[in-house]
């Protein structure tokens, strides 16, 4: 028990502290850089399973072995940023006072961003096999697998596709077109689900423009935040905003289909997604006007 508590301390700020410590490194190409790591931490995740597995297959110390990895990674991390200084965060914590009102003006619009965008993806996901069973007659079995893998696979791909476009296009463009992207597809899958090519197309269009979190949300967050308020607006973002808003799309999905069906917990999820493209606008607005 204590070594899980510990692990799901250290894990939980993993991914703002990551986000932090490579958009220190990058500036003009964060959102591909991010992206590369989101992508890699997307395959990881698939991943996992099969590899510890077939580590404990061949020796009950192979859990070990993947251990060993991970610790001489941290040490090479550490080292690597050990004597990294930010001359442009030590700027802007001079004059860090005059931007307390905007930031939590705009982390305001971010974590509620996070929010909304959280609850889409897990609530979809959550409860895709389901639905596949109950509404779209599929056996449950190795159907429901790749149909629910074919809606996740897509994050692999596309998030240094995403971060690049950001990159190309601007991070507040391409979040308007992934949120809205993203929530259509859901409001599509509900009307479309019993076209075949069409329904698998809509499954892989959601991994594509759900998932991005990683690469384009906090990367967002990084050109809307001063430096030197960007790990802990990062771990507000992350930690509030789409850990809070995962853990609620399930439950939405869960009372709203309990009162009516699966479809329209559905659509209220991709309905929720397209309202925060105001918030957006709003966060971008907000940036330009200050």
């Amino acid at each position: 028990m204590a070594s899980a508590l510990f692990g799901g301390i250290a894990s939980s700020f993993y991914h703002p502290l990551g986000a932090s410590i490579i958009s220190s490194y990058f500036d003009k190409d964060k959102g591909f850089a991010l992206g590369i790591n989101g992508s890699l931490g997307a395959l990881g995740r698939s991943s996992y399973p099969t590899i510890i597995t077939s580590l404990l297959i061949l020796s009950t110390l192979g859990i070990y072995f993947l251990a060993g990895v991970s610790l001489l990674s941290s040490i090479l991390i550490v080292t690597s940023i050990r004597d990294r200084k930010s001359s442009r965060g030590k700027q802007e914590n001079r004059g860090g006072k005059m931007f307390e009102r905007k930031v939590v003006i705009i982390l305001s619009l971010l974590t509620l961003i996070a929010l909304v965008k959280g609850a889409l993806s897990q609530g979809f996901i959550t409860f895709l096999p389901t639905f596949l069973v109950n509404e779209g007659g599929v056996s449950y079995g190795v159907q429901v697998g790749a149909l629910t893998t074919l809606a996740l696979v897509g994050s692999v791909i596309s998030q240094p596709l995403l971060g690049k476009l950001s990159d190309f296009l601007g991070r507040g463009k391409t979040m308007l077109i992934t949120t809205a992207l993203g929530g259509i597809a859901v409001i599509a899958y509900t009307f479309l689900y019993t076209l075949t090519i069409i329904s698998y197309i809509l499954l892989f269009t959601f991994g594509l423009f759900a998932f991005e979190a990683f690469t384009l949300l906090l990367a967002y967050v990084s050109d809307l935040v001063p430096s030197n308020y960007l790990t802990t607006a990062n771990s507000i973002v992350w930690g509030i905003g789409l850990s809070a808003g995962g853990s609620l799309g399930p439950l939405i999905v869960g009372v709203v289909a309990t009162y009516t069906n699966l479809s329209i917990a559905f659509i209220v999820l991709g309905v929720l997604d397209l309202i925060a493209l105001i918030f957006i606008l709003v966060a971008d607005k907000y940036k330009l006007s200050s």
